[in-house]
């Protein structure tokens, strides 16, 4: 009997042998296809989050951008708005101002050659209370009386004048002024004199222009 090793059983323990590579080979490509699919997923995950994380740093720039110009413009327009208050608050001012000094001129100047003309200065200077009194019957026909009697000249002239308060710049709007006068009167028979007087009036913006409304609430003369 032949003690021969069988060539056909090593042939197929090396093709087992060989099988087992090959399946193992397998293995690996399968893990390989696993692997590639994975990172792919990742990949394209990490690809969305980027895409949505630079998409609202965007919105929030663009968020931040609307934001500075709104407050830019509004504080232009509260500037605006804050300087054309204080022009037209400033203009008020000057007006009334103005009025006051020119309605003291015309109440401390009088003629006894014209006293009428005086009189009507005195009218177009005034309203409200102070109109009503001064254009009472009673009150013109004492100062007519007197002026003509007394053959009397006043002239006022303003030393300085100022705005003490001012509500509002309209229709209505009220101020207080007081206006520093130099008034010298003459009369037949007697040497001019001279006096300080310091006028307060109230006024009020008619609408055609600030008035004297209020009577003067103190004068303290004193000889010059």
């Amino acid at each position: 009997m032949s003690t021969e090793p069988d060539s056909t059983a090593t042939v197929d323990v090396a093709d087992g042998d060989q099988a087992t590579g090959d399946t193992a080979k397998g293995d690996d490509a399968v893990s390989d296809s696993t692997n590639g699919d994975a990172t792919d997923g990742d990949v394209a995950g990490g690809t969305v989050a980027s895409d949505r994380s630079r998409g609202l740093l965007v919105a929030g720039i663009v968020l931040l951008a609307i934001a500075v110009a709104a407050a830019a413009v509004f504080g232009v327009l509260w500037l605006t708005a804050a300087k054309d208050k204080s022009a037209a608050l400033a203009q008020a001012r000057d007006k009334a101002l103005q009025a006051a000094e020119q309605g003291s001129i015309n109440l401390t100047t009088l003629d006894y050659h014209n006293v009428q003309q005086g009189l009507d200065r005195w009218k177009a200077s005034t309203t409200g209370d102070l109109y009503t009194q001064l254009t009472s019957g009673n009150l013109v026909s004492t100062f007519t009386k007197q002026a003509q009697q007394a053959k009397s000249v006043t002239v006022g002239k303003v030393l300085d004048g100022v705005i003490t308060e001012l509500d509002g710049d309209g229709v209505g709007a009220k101020a207080q002024a007081i206006v520093y006068m130099q008034v010298t009167v003459s009369a037949a028979g007697t040497k001019p004199t001279t006096k300080l007087v310091p006028l307060q009036w109230n006024l009020t913006d008619t609408g055609s222009g600030w008035k004297l409304s209020g009577l003067p609430q103190s004068s303290t003369p004193s000889g010059k």
